[in-house]
């Protein structure tokens, strides 16, 4: 009986683990679009290849979504399902947010064969670039309660070893592959170069990271609000989102400060539609989500 129920577990964790986008058939995720994941960008490179391409100068074939990044040394010959039967010379950027529940320093570990890069917030944490066998490189970055970005860039020259596995230890904790609860990154549904902006936008200083975080928020030409905001922690001071909330009403006006109410502090928004006011409020994590609005 007792090896039955074992045998039973072990089934549920291969199907589990299938099911997130990590089977033996497509070890870097499905191509079905996943809400709680990250996006991977798959692009052909030339023959030849020993290092991470300019992404920016290249054109994706198509997108995979996964929940984990968890893929040991292994031959890989599949291609991917429903997107190109390429199975080297290629490249994938896995872009996305997730959530951290306390301040402190995060170790991470980035294993891959052949090359790989980690970004979090913009900033690069590891640097495992080039064609090699499986090798692992370690990083670490200080993180703030709430929400950050995400991004890891990998490359696969001539066939046919693959590896790819992120690891984190989190403050106080023990080492594991990372298994945040991922989400696509905002930034990539709504890219800044597609959008019109309309009235009076507002710019505070908040008391999101160590330094305070610029908040931004300005009216949609289109109807909406868009936030965006800048991490004054990292050396390059990168500017993050947009996250696009607020329905498809048209505001003309807004304003906003961060309250005392949750901690380090939800931001309050009103905002001006017509001759009307409603406001906004953005809780301060996990979920980080806009509510609203709400009329006055």
């Amino acid at each position: 009986m007792k090896l039955g129920f074992v045998l039973i577990l072990i089934a549920l964790n291969v199907l589990c683990i299938s099911a997130m986008g990590q089977g033996s058939e497509n070890p870097f995720g499905s191509a079905t679009s996943d809400s709680v994941s990250l996006k991977g960008d798959i692009y052909y490179l030339p023959e030849g290849a020993s290092s991470l391409p300019d992404f920016s100068s290249l054109t994706p074939v198509g997108s995979i979504y996964t929940t984990v990044l968890d893929i040991p040394t292994r031959s890989f010959t599949s291609g991917f399902p429903d997107v190109t039967n390429r199975f080297e010379w290629f490249a994938i950027r896995y872009t996305g947010e997730f959530n951290v529940d306390m301040d402190g320093d995060y170790a991470f570990r980035l294993v891959s064969d052949d090359g790989s890069r980690l970004f979090i917030d913009g900033k690069k944490i590891i640097d495992n670039d080039g064609t090699h066998p499986t090798q692992s490189v370690s990083g670490n970055a200080y993180l703030t309660r709430g929400q950050h970005s995400i991004e890891v860039d990998y490359f696969q020259g001539p066939r046919e070893e693959i590896a790819l596995q992120l690891f984190w230890t989190p403050p106080g904790g023990s080492e594991g592959i990372a298994n945040p609860q991922y989400t696509p990154s905002t930034t990539q549904s709504s890219p800044i170069s597609n959008l019109k902006f309309a009235g009076n936008p507002v710019l505070i200083q908040s008391r999101f990271g160590s330094k305070g975080n610029f908040e931004l928020i300005v009216p949609l030409a289109t109807g909406g609000l868009a936030h965006f905001w800048r991490d004054n922690d990292a050396s390059d001071m990168p500017w993050k989102g947009p996250t696009i909330f607020g329905g498809t009403d048209k505001y003309d006006a807004v304003t906003m400060i961060q309250s005392n109410y949750g901690s380090p502090g939800d931001l309050e928004v009103v905002a001006r539609v017509g001759d009307r006011l409603v406001f906004f409020w953005r809780d301060s994590g996990p979920s980080l989500a806009w509510n609203g609005p709400y009329p006055m």
